[in-house]
């Protein structure tokens, strides 16, 4: 076990009330979620296999299944299991199949918030190294989605006196920010993606951006999306840009990870693995709020959270103040970097993408609640 996660971990207390019961839970657990053996080992047996190897030979006499968003989770995975309880580490759950697990009786929870502050800073990293310092009051920022990760988002560009518009068709925010329509944010310098990817409904996120809406952006707009590949076209995109768009890209969900579509990958200004929320706190704080939903589903006494950020928004009275730490603490351009030079050295692009991401080294996060 890492030392930081131990240091993350010594506070958690467990009070044990009947540990004969405890020990009869099993646990299948996805490789890549960190510190389930200090979270669970006192009341369950743990295993793991990698996300995207999970299948329904794994789950015999398996009771409670944690996951990431790499593994689908429907009938043709649970049918026939003993699973009670699923769990996904994610704020996200379009990998799994509601409808499915209401109607077999299964429990689930997911973790939504728990990558937040990590994301806030890979897009404000995005944002600070695109455009020269003295520069950045003069842009507007454009936020889709008013949920956890835009809300601290606009927070931050508050926080520091920032132009930005928002729009969230279903989130009243009473401030003079927020746009009614999406039309009216496409004006702006940066647009930023923060929504849930749906297929239904008044508001359907799948191909929010196709290309009739790509081609509405502001010449030489800075495009981020860190929601979910399929919000936007990704071949519309890819000939936008391939024909000349004047359109900066950073880009780090992507439609059929992990066999992406790479020509949009070299195209990109900034391309990363899904790796946004990627900070150990927020993996952590992830683990932990599944966790604490299992202990709950099976009348346990519930861990308390230990995931803590290593710096506040309050902290800082500048943006230049904010700039050297976040630079200290994560800086987009050597992720972009690091992972097209083990592209270009990769057989299998694929292999890479998820190569990438099991092996990401450890990163510190900025809260940017209020």
């Amino acid at each position: 076990m890492q030392v930081q996660e131990l240091s993350y971990l010594h506070n958690l207390i467990f009070k044990r009330s009947d540990l004969h019961f405890m020990t009869q839970i099993h646990i299948l657990a996805d490789e890549n979620i960190p510190g389930l053996e200090a979270l669970c080992g006192d009341w369950a047996s743990i295993s793991t296999r990698p996300g995207r190897a999970i299948c329904a030979a794994d789950l015999k006499n398996v009771d409670i299944l944690f996951i990431r968003s790499v593994t689908s989770v429907d009938s043709a995975l649970l049918d026939g299991s003993n699973v009670k309880f699923v769990g996904s580490a994610t704020i996200g759950i379009d990998h799994l199949d509601i409808d499915y697990l209401v109607a077999a009786g299964i429990q689930y929870a997911h973790a939504p918030g728990s990558n937040a502050n990590s994301v806030v800073d890979f897009v404000m990293s995005c944002i600070l190294s695109s455009f020269d310092l003295q520069d950045i009051p003069k842009q507007t920022v454009g936020i889709i989605g008013a949920g956890n990760v835009g809300g601290r988002l606009a927070n931050c560009l508050n926080h520091f006196g920032l132009d930005f518009l928002i729009y969230d068709p279903f989130v009243a925010l009473n401030i003079p920010q927020q746009v009614s329509h999406l039309d009216e944010l496409l004006v702006a310098n940066v647009v930023s993606l923060h929504v849930p990817l749906s297929h239904s409904g008044d508001h359907p996120t799948w191909h929010m951006f196709d290309k009739r809406l790509l081609s509405r952006l502001s010449n030489h707009c800075l495009l981020i999306n860190t929601s979910r590949g399929s919000v936007i076209d990704n071949q519309a995109l890819f000939t936008c840009l391939d024909n000349g768009q004047s359109l900066r890209l950073a880009i780090d969900v992507w439609e059929n990870e992990p066999n992406i579509l790479w020509p949009l990958c070299q195209l990109a200004y900034i391309s990363t693995p899904h790796i946004a929320g990627y900070s150990y706190p927020g993996k952590l704080r992830g683990s932990e709020q599944i966790v604490m939903a299992a202990q709950r589903f099976y009348g346990l006494d519930s861990l308390h959270s230990t995931a803590k950020s290593i710096f506040s928004l309050s902290n800082f009275d500048s943006i230049q103040d904010y700039h050297f730490a976040l630079q200290k603490i994560y800086d987009v351009g050597a992720d972009h970097s690091s992972f097209h030079a083990q592209l270009e050295l990769a057989d299998n692009s694929s292999d890479c993408f998820d190569h990438f991401r099991k092996n990401y080294p450890q990163r510190d996060e900025i809260s940017y609640e209020r």
